[in-house]
């Protein structure tokens, strides 16, 4: 407030400076202030950030000169109180997983508050969006300096979910406050193939009539669409379920004496979300016979009996 009453001060220089309890300049800054008419207010503001700072008393120093000459000063004094700000971030890898694999979640904490956080509990959970229900969890006690951040890894299952996508969540807890510091997504998916184990034929064996055909297959997850096999370079033909709780496919082959020869015959599959196995095949022989079974009759020398 210019308190002249008939002079009007052209220029004017505001200065000011916080110190913290032992006299340490913290902040300063200045303004200038230009035609002061008598009796006008001229209203000046300046922002210091305090969450670097740390808690105690602090003393806040406004000087006005006029000339280089010191006119005016003003003091006050304020408390900046404790802070803890933690944030966070998160990733995933991979971000689409194998169902029963292992994922991956890296993740940071840092404490951009005035004092130390001590004792407070870090979260990564697994969420199910559809149910919003936590599925896996991992947790750790962590304490943080001002100023500090650290980083981490949470190993997380992904046995026992659902094909589908989820929702990957850090948390930070103190007791009396919970809060999402982050969230990203993994998907689940079907990333492997069925798995064939031939029955019949029998490796390296000769077969002389009709032989069965079968194999049992099974799947880890999206479960079997379909089984085919194939003899020697032929078309691909659909083995029909002989038995799904076991998860049998079967068929029989009736050979001709045209068969005779070694074959080979291979099997593959293909599950419900598209994987296909590489074919797996086994290798036996045809012998079929064609020769009439000889038959031979003795005649011995008759006998006569008379009566």
């Amino acid at each position: 407030v210019s308190k002249g009453q008939n002079y009007m001060i052209p220029a004017a220089t505001a200065k000011l400076r916080i110190t913290d309890a032992q006299g340490n300049i913290m902040f300063s800054t200045e303004k200038g202030m230009v035609n002061l008419l008598p009796g006008a207010t001229s209203s000046l503001n300046s922002a210091w950030n305090t969450g670097n700072n740390i808690p105690g008393i602090y003393t806040a120093v406004l000087e006005v000169y006029v000339d280089s000459q010191l006119v005016t000063a003003k003091t006050a004094t304020f408390a900046v109180g404790s802070v803890v700000i933690i944030s966070g971030s998160l990733s995933v890898t991979p971000s689409i997983v194998s169902i029963g694999n292992t994922v991956r979640s890296d993740y940071t904490l840092t404490n951009s508050g005035n004092s130390d956080a001590a004792g407070f509990t870090a979260q990564v959970l697994v969420i199910d969006p559809a149910t919003g229900e936590a599925e896996e969890a991992y947790s750790r006690q962590y304490t943080i300096s001002r100023g500090e951040m650290i980083t981490d890894t949470a190993a997380l299952s992904t046995q026992g979910l659902w094909l589908k996508t989820y929702t990957l969540v850090l948390l930070y807890s103190d007791g009396s406050v919970t809060k999402t510091l982050a969230t990203t997504s993994f998907t689940v998916k079907d990333l492997l193939p069925p798995v064939i184990n031939i029955v019949s034929p029998v490796s390296g064996t000769t077969y002389n009539s009709s032989l069965p055909i079968g194999t049992t297959v099974t799947d880890n997850a999206s479960g079997v669409d379909r089984v085919e096999y194939r003899i020697d370079d032929g078309e691909w033909k659909l083995l029909p379920i002989s038995d799904l709780s076991q998860g049998r496919y079967a068929t029989r082959w009736e050979p001709a004496l045209a068969d005779n020869g070694p074959h080979t015959i291979s099997f593959r599959a293909t599950d419900k979300a598209g994987n296909a196995s590489q074919p797996v095949s086994v290798s036996f022989e045809i012998q079929m016979d064609n020769v009439a079974p000889l038959t031979a009759i003795d005649v011995g020398t008759p006998k006569y009996e008379t009566a």
